[in-house]
């Protein structure tokens, strides 16, 4: 179950990540693309860290 949950989140990253890459090329927006990429890394290995120590 633990391993179904982490697909799940790693899903939810990954689109978070290809939404910044998406800022990065097609609006030309640094700024809020590094900031989109921070979040999808903080919010994807947080709560897989938190789920693994258990």
């Amino acid at each position: 179950m633990k391993y179904m949950l982490c697909f799940l989140i790693l899903c939810s990253g990954y689109y978070t990540f290809s939404y910044g890459i998406s800022l990065w090329v097609r609006e030309n927006n640094g700024l809020a693309a590094f900031g989109v990429w921070l979040l999808a890394v903080v919010s994807t290995l947080v709560p897989i860290i938190m789920l693994m120590s258990d």
